[in-house]
């Protein structure tokens, strides 16, 4: 039985979807913001 990297990624997404979908979420927060604040700098 091979272990492939790909399945434990499955495995660990499966476990922490929601905390994956949090950290997702924040940084495409912070990234809009970000650009947001640079739009409005210039």
């Amino acid at each position: 039985m091979m272990y492939r990297p790909h399945d434990a990624w499955i495995v660990v997404a499966r476990r922490h979807w929601s905390l994956l979908a949090l950290v997702t979420i924040s940084v495409l927060a912070v990234v809009w913001l970000y650009a947001m604040m640079d739009s409005t700098c210039r």
